[in-house]
């Protein structure tokens, strides 16, 4: 059972839109950029604790800017005034007590004791309303005084929260040095400025940076400023909040923070309008008009907009674009200054997408005529039509209509919920015929469905799509595509049918098969690759069914591995010579820290603690304090927790014992006369000369003589 249309019906501009996963950034990975920076372990760019913001901060054509005054009241900043706050209910504080740069208040960020050493602590701007984009520029400003080095390291971070990326980040580091994130080689590097933060002292953190692909960033402490990043950074395309954190390391520092303001700087491009015209406005400007932003610094005096026209697109829309803009989109362009109107487009087959294996397009709803198979279980109809394929079919797409029969009215349009197919693909019989008794590919799947805007006389025509998974592998053959019950069961699926092919399908009525001379719109596709993320880390380029049989831990379709790798990297635990543990990746754990795989966690704490050192005197007579199997045989070790004088001088071991037997005897006489000569003369070491200080002046003179006689005799203690 089929209907038939022969005859003339009014078309629309056909739409569709395929099934597909929007490709994210993340996982990019910092890493130290000089020996300097070489002891920072900090997170990947989009490795920000996650934050909560209740509240909006408008942003366009003014800025936004706070003290921290009142109507924030002292105590912890938790949700206040639509900021957002991480870490425990302690830190950070708004304090009336500490040192405020204006009026009583501002933001503390101090040492956290209640969450683990190395965990991020801070707060959260509320969100920017609207957020910044490509092409717009922000100046940041913001007082900073941290109270001492070798606490804790400060940062200052815009963020992106729909990609989950920063546009920049600022460290403090609590070494002293100020440090900026730069985009370089294809990865994501810690810059020095060269410039040093002064501690207890309030100075002003500004960054004006260029929103877009490698918008340039500059940075200001001071006054001065102090890194000038022409090429910016790949990822920055947005901007909606602003964190201020601290790494937590150490409590002998306390960052503070006052006067915070982001402001809308206003930069004007180049603006190309429809006719060709030119005019100097700023993005959001230029948006909000029509036309299209040529970007920042570029000018109408030395730019030539194209002229604009109407580009036809491969499923039927227009859309106003220049002949090179269409060009990149496989459209065809009409000319210069033609304009989209109704019909204008032909309407076109839809095309899949280069991984395309096999298509019929769908017939022309303006022709001549057009059918549509019913192929439902209500009615047990089922259509069948034929292909040949060079590859394993990842995804089929097809285009029908949704019909239910009222005995009053007839057929009429209806929506199914979730619509739910049978899928089956066979080999040929030796007939020409499909094997239905032996189905190489059996798959029941909820498809896709989506309006494509183009009517069949009064009936809008939708595509449907689903991913078979594991992939077919029949490579030629039928395809049977039949809708199943769903809700409600009596809408029932029309096939359409399509453009070209070998005029050949068959349509099973209940009892038998009907040969048919029309062939049916679908295509099939190969399966779409993606990012591939294996427990190690690694990232392969594969299908899901390869992803899978692989052993991979998770599947992206259409992310790349490379340049940036975006799988999750495993933890482990980071050791420090001076016994610090901190949890990150391998690439995180930079040099002198030790990365352990096995350990996963710093509590308790793993790592070892650092060893125990004491005085050693050497053959020279230097003084340094290190372990006793550094010092060795040829060196004097004066025991644990032992120092060296002043100047790296050896310390006495014991008064009068001159050759370092352990007693003090007739055979330390000669020594002790040779030591009256003056340290720079002695020869008897790692003996210490001092030992002959009898006095305990601090020298060795005649007035040692008596004592160190009177020393004789005497053990060591």
């Amino acid at each position: 059972m089929n209907w038939f249309k022969t005859g003339c019906f009014v078309g629309v501009v056909l739409v569709a839109t395929g099934v597909t996963l929007a490709q994210t950034l993340d996982d990019a990975y910092v890493g130290a950029s000089n020996a300097t920076a070489a002891a920072i372990t900090d997170p990947a760019p989009d490795a920000t604790p996650a934050h909560v913001a209740s509240g909006r901060a408008e942003l366009r054509g003014q800025s936004y800017s706070t003290g921290f005054e009142s109507p924030f009241v002292v105590g912890w900043l938790g949700s206040q005034q639509g900021w957002s706050a991480w870490g425990s209910t302690l830190q950070p504080q708004i304090a009336t007590t500490g040192t405020p740069y204006a009026g009583t208040q501002h933001l503390m960020i101090a040492r956290d004791p209640n969450v683990a050493t190395g965990t991020y602590i801070g707060g959260t701007t509320p969100a920017f309303s609207p957020a910044y984009h490509s092409g717009e520029q922000y100046q940041l400003s913001v007082q900073v005084k941290i109270t001492a080095t070798n606490g804790s390291s400060y940062y200052v971070e815009p963020y992106d929260s729909a990609t989950d990326i920063v546009t920049t980040r600022v460290l403090f580091y609590y070494g002293g040095g100020i440090y900026v994130l730069e985009y370089s080689g294809g990865s994501y590097v810690w810059a020095s400025t060269g410039y040093n933060w002064t501690a207890n002292t309030y100075k002003e953190l500004k960054i004006v940076q260029t929103l877009g692909a490698n918008g340039p960033i500059q940075y200001y402490y001071g006054g001065t400023l102090i890194y000038n990043d022409l090429n910016g950074i790949a990822a920055a395309t947005r901007l909606d909040y602003v964190n201020l954190y601290s790494d937590n390391r150490n409590s002998t520092s306390i960052g503070y923070f006052d006067n915070f303001s982001v402001t809308e700087v206003q930069v004007v491009g180049a603006c190309c309008f429809a006719d060709a015209h030119c005019e100097e406005l700023t993005h959001a400007a230029c948006s909000s008009a029509g036309g299209t932003y040529e970007g920042v610094g570029t000018n109408c005096s030395s730019f030539q907009c194209p002229p604009l026209g109407a580009c036809c697109l491969y499923n039927g829309m227009c859309v106003i674009r220049s002949q090179a803009a269409c060009t990149a989109l496989s459209g065809a362009w009409q000319g210069d200054f033609t304009m989209c109107t109704l019909g204008f487009c032909p309407a076109s087959p839809l095309d899949c997408g280069p991984s395309t294996l096999f298509s019929q397009p769908v017939a022309d709803p303006n022709g001549s005529s057009y059918s549509s198979y019913f192929s439902d279980s209500y009615y047990a109809w089922i259509v069948y039509d034929n292909y040949v394929v060079n590859g394993p079919i990842g995804d089929l797409h097809w285009w029908g209509f949704d019909l239910a029969y009222d005995p009053n009215s007839g057929w009429s349009e209806c929506d199914q919920l979730n619509p739910r197919f049978e899928i089956k693909f066979y080999p040929d019989d030796g007939t020409g015929r499909p094997n239905t008794a032996a189905p190489a590919c059996t798959y029941t799947l909820v498809a896709t469905a989506v309006d494509t805007g183009i009517l069949y006389g009064t009936w809008h025509l939708k595509e449907y799509s689903v991913n078979l998974s594991p992939n077919c592998t029949q490579l030629s053959g039928w395809v049977s595509i039949r809708g199943s019950d769903t809700t409600p069961d009596t809408c029932l699926f029309a096939w359409l049918s399509a453009t070209g092919g070998d005029g050949l399908a068959y349509q099973y009525n209940g009892w038998t098969l009907v040969e048919q001379n029309r062939d049916l719109a679908f295509c099939l596709t190969a399966p779409p690759t993606g990012a591939c993320c294996f427990a190690d880390g690694h990232c392969a380029l594969l299908t899901h069914s390869a992803c899978t049989l692989a052993g991979g831990t998770s599947w992206t379709e259409g992310v790349l591995c490379e340049p940036l790798n975006p799988c999750p990297q495993p933890q482990g635990a980071c050791c420090y010579p001076d016994g610090f543990c901190a949890v990150t990746t391998q690439l995180d754990c930079q040099p002198p820290g030790v990365w352990h795989p096995e350990w996963t966690s710093c509590t308790p704490n793993p790592c070892p603690p650092p060893p125990v050192t004491g005085a050693c005197c050497s053959t020279t007579g230097t003084c340094s304090v290190i372990t006793q199997a550094a010092c060795g045989t040829t060196g004097h070790y004066y025991g644990d927790n032992t120092t060296c004088r002043p100047g790296n001088k050896c310390p006495a071991s014991c008064r009068g014992d001159m050759n370092c037997d352990g007693q003090v005897s007739f055979a330390d006489i000669d020594l002790f006369v040779a030591a009256i000569g003056g340290e720079a003369a002695w020869t008897h070491w790692p003996c210490p000369w001092i030992n002959g200080d009898c006095t305990a002046d601090q020298n060795v003179t005649f007035a040692d003589i008596d004592p160190f006689v009177a020393r004789i005799g005497q053990p060591c203690p």
